[in-house]
């Protein structure tokens, strides 16, 4: 069975797949009831379905199967055979969140197989799952109040793509106060003297609490801390830095605007673009140079995959969100022409596949290759090609995801500028 620090490692993952959840549970429930052409009670669901319990109990409507049940509705999809159980009891919270009816659908979900870690499917299981995903997915806010973002989390930086189902508004405004830059990161502090601009974030009532366990999932607590704060008679929630005035530096002297100036997005890519491959040669000093430029490039990815999905999960976790990400899957299709596989230096019997039909496993590649070290011996020219290949197709990989993904961002930036969301 999963143990505890084994859930709380993955945290970042079991909140997506429960956000994922609810998503997908809304979608379904009301795209059935467009099928059955009823409108959903406000105060019971239940009221609404129950008559067809005995005419319509049963159906299929677009790639799903659906069977009214109990307090639930249960749906298959007919392709992939994943499952989720709708409640009915509840319009404003769809989520069946049945310890049973968790696990088998993280389980029959395709994009989060294979699972980073061994579970059974019992229900203590998913109690244990549920429990600490309750307790650590309660942030320390009151979460009807909106949001103030002066940093990663305002519409156009990477971090917003992990909250921006869930908002319902996003309004810039400007407040009294200050920030400092601390490794790369932004930290509030009260000042009279100063002002900063951020938009004021108002999330769907339903969502909300989705919203700010996100945002929490990637605010260190060593970091930031919650307070509310008042303008212009309006109250919302603010991170504060802890500390700020320790180690920073003054954000204008740093001359910070967003997060697509961090030296790992602009200068560090044009490092790599300047270093061209060399030749191997014996003395390996090719093959180091080749290390170093793939492991800046490592360096590169997961901070990218660090602000899109969570400060608080590991790099396991992370890498399976960054493989599901729509822009990683398409630039694998563009730049990776054929299969390779790549053996554990640590153990030879286990292999891993690269494949643009995998995406996991075409990561799981990529980061092996990262892992692995150098052999001695004739075995060492292998090494160099396996890692120039490697470089070559994730280097392009990474630019297709920044470039993608930045142009995700400017348009999501203009709508909210234009008022057109």
């Amino acid at each position: 069975m999963i143990q505890e620090n084994e859930i709380i490692n993955n945290l970042s993952f079991f909140q997506k797949c429960e956000a994922d959840h609810q998503i997908l549970a809304e979608n379904l429930i009301n795209e059935l009831a467009c099928l059955l052409e009823v409108e959903i009670d406000p105060k019971l669901p239940l009221n609404t379905f129950k008559p067809f319990f005995s005419t319509k109990q049963s159906g299929e409507m677009n790639g799903w199967n659906y069977f009214l049940h109990g307090y639930h509705c249960c749906f298959e999809n007919i392709n992939t055979k994943q499952k989720i159980e709708v409640s009915l009891v509840d319009k404003n919270n769809f989520r069946a969140l049945d310890p049973i009816f968790f696990l088998n659908y993280i389980l029959s979900t395709p994009k989060y197989q294979p699972l980073p870690f061994e579970i059974l499917p019992t229900y203590e299981t998913g109690k244990n799952i549920l429990n600490i995903l309750k307790f650590k997915m309660t942030p320390q806010v009151n979460n009807t109040l909106p949001f103030f973002s002066y940093g990663f989390f305002r519409p156009g930086e990477i971090s917003f793509l992990g909250i921006k189902d869930f908002v319902s508004s996003a309004k810039a405004i400007t407040i009294e106060g200050d920030l400092v830059l601390r490794d790369g990161v932004t930290l509030f502090k009260d000042s009279k003297n100063q002002t900063v601009s951020g938009y004021l974030i108002t999330f769907k009532p339903k969502f909300a609490n989705d919203a700010y366990s996100f945002i929490n999932s990637l605010e260190p607590k060593k970091l930031f801390k919650w307070k509310e704060k008042k303008t212009d008679d309006i109250s919302f929630n603010i991170l504060y830095g802890v500390k700020p005035d320790r180690g920073s530096d003054d954000i204008r002297e740093a001359d910070w605007k967003t997060i697509w100036d961090d030296p790992f997005f602009t200068s560090a890519l044009e490092v790599l673009s300047e270093m061209p491959n060399e030749k191997f040669e014996w003395n390996l000093k090719p093959l180091f140079k080749l290390q170093m430029k793939y492991m800046l490039l490592w360096t590169i990815l997961e901070r990218f995959s660090f602000l899109r999905y969570s400060f608080g999960g590991g790099p396991s976790t992370r890498n399976r969100l960054l493989a599901e990400n729509k822009y990683y899957k398409e630039a694998l299709l563009e730049f990776v022409f054929s299969e390779r596989t790549i053996y554990s230096s640590e153990d030879p019997d286990d292999k891993t596949i690269l494949s643009a039909q995998n995406p996991i496993k075409s990561l799981d590649y990529y980061y092996q290759v990262r892992c692995n070290i150098t052999h001695r011996g004739k075995a060492v020219t292998r090494d160099h090609e396996t890692v120039e290949k490697s470089y070559n197709e994730l280097f392009e990989i990474t630019k297709y995801i920044l470039n993608k993904t930045k142009q995700e961002c400017s348009l999501i930036k203009k709508e909210y500028e234009t008022g057109k969301n």
